[in-house]
């Protein structure tokens, strides 16, 4: 996608650096390799996998470019990325694997989840004398 460059360059922060792309596989544990990088500089990439789970059917899967392939760069915030580049079966060998068919759809960067101040401290093992307090706060703050 973006063999030119996308309109937009991918916009990659700190806590958000996961792609979520809809994929169709004949077979489930699939490999699936993404691909991110500049259209006007093809050395400044970085890729990521992840697996098909299920055959024959839709599978949404995250992709996180902060966890590269290793041996390819590592995602640089400073950089930017306008072109996605997707591989199926990635490193398998064609006459092995046979002639298939795959599909991809829906590429989308994934939000940030919708946590609140309250999630956060329920959820933390470190915060367990400020949970009892926020739980003991949360009917005065209802009423």
């Amino acid at each position: 996608m973006g063999a030119d460059g996308l309109a937009n360059a991918i916009p990659f922060t700190t806590s958000q650096t996961q792609m979520s792309v809809r994929v169709w596989s004949p077979e489930a544990g699939v490999p699936v390799r993404l691909k991110v990088e500049n259209a006007a500089d093809p050395a400044i990439s970085v890729e990521t996998e992840a697996t098909t789970t299920v055959a024959m059917v839709w599978d949404t899967l995250r992709f996180n470019f902060s966890n590269e392939v290793p041996g390819t760069a590592p995602i640089n915030l400073d950089d930017t990325y306008d072109k996605i580049s997707i591989f199926f079966n990635f490193g398998a060998e064609g006459a092995a694997v046979g002639e298939q068919t795959y599909y991809w759809d829906d590429v989308e960067l994934v939000p940030l989840p919708d946590f609140t101040v309250v999630d956060i401290i329920v959820n933390s093992p470190d915060h367990t004398t400020l949970e009892t307090a926020v739980i003991a706060a949360v009917p005065l703050l209802t009423t």
